[in-house]
């Protein structure tokens, strides 16, 4: 048999060389363990990020959107304990109400009550189930009020004259240009910081008293949207009108996502 000998000069590996190369090859392992792994975090990080942001960028521009087509002077501010209640009225469409003859006006008269008068200018859009308000609002007129709102009693579509249920009264006095406005109903932004929710009522009657509790009625009985959720802070203000300034509404919305924190704040100059 022919056996294999060592050549001249040649050794084995000992095993400290050995247990020393293993080593490496571990630690080597590890580094290239946790260079494939760190992308997917950063991924990760960046995507819980992003959808923080951008379920808070779209609460604010749904919020942004309700005080554009809100009825001027109609946002009032609530609370009940840590809940913040944010309400107006929607307006569906608005135009001119004709003041005097040709055609039928809107007449001031106590007495016959008008129940009907042609629009001045453009069309405008209405729906069965509607609420005419006539303003100004502010200084003591209150659009929640009954006597400065009156069910549209016309067809729905667009319309070039508008009807509607006498209230016992006629309006307390003609608005500024003439203006009316056909309202859809009264919307409700709730925080609730108990819950970490934003949540967004709608499709209710406007009511004297401002609601805020979400198992009563209206806001029972009213659809509901939930705007964001998982909130660690949200916070509703309304700073009231003064001269030569108008009112805001100030939104603050804060969310976690992962080890940060995304907080969006916005100001809103209501109409």
């Amino acid at each position: 048999m022919t056996r294999l000998l060592p050549m001249a000069g040649q050794r084995g590996f000992s095993l400290v060389e050995m247990v020393l190369a293993l080593a490496l090859l571990a630690l080597a392992s590890v580094v290239l363990a946790q260079v494939g792994v760190l992308p997917v975090r950063l991924y990760d990080v960046n995507a819980r990020r992003t959808a923080a942001m951008a379920e808070l960028e779209a609460a604010l521009a749904l919020i942004h959107q309700e005080t554009v087509t809100a009825l001027p002077g109609s946002l009032r501010w609530t609370a009940a304990g840590a809940r913040q209640a944010v309400e107006l009225l929607r307006v569906r469409s608005s135009g001119r109400y004709r003041l005097a003859a040709p055609g039928d006006p809107l007449e001031f008269a106590p007495a016959p009550l008008d129940d009907r008068f042609d629009v001045l200018g453009p069309a405008v859009e209405a729906a069965v189930g509607d609420q005419m308000a006539i303003g100004p609002f502010g200084a003591g007129a209150d659009p929640y009020r009954p006597e400065y709102r009156r069910a549209y009693a016309g067809p729905a579509g667009t319309v070039t004259q508008v009807q509607f249920l006498p209230a016992g009264a006629p309006y307390p006095a003609p608005a500024p240009a003439h203006r009316f406005h056909l309202l859809s109903g009264a919307v409700s932004l709730m925080c609730d910081p108990a819950q970490g929710t934003l949540t967004l009522f709608e499709g209710y009657a406007p009511q004297a008293a401002q609601p805020v509790e979400p198992s009563a009625a209206p806001l029972a009985g009213a659809r509901q949207g939930l705007l964001a959720e998982g909130l660690t802070r949200c916070q509703l203000r309304h700073l009231a009108a003064a001269p030569g300034r108008p009112g805001r509404l100030l939104v603050e919305l804060s969310k976690q996502a992962g080890e940060d924190v995304i907080r969006l704040y916005r100001e809103f100059t209501l109409p």
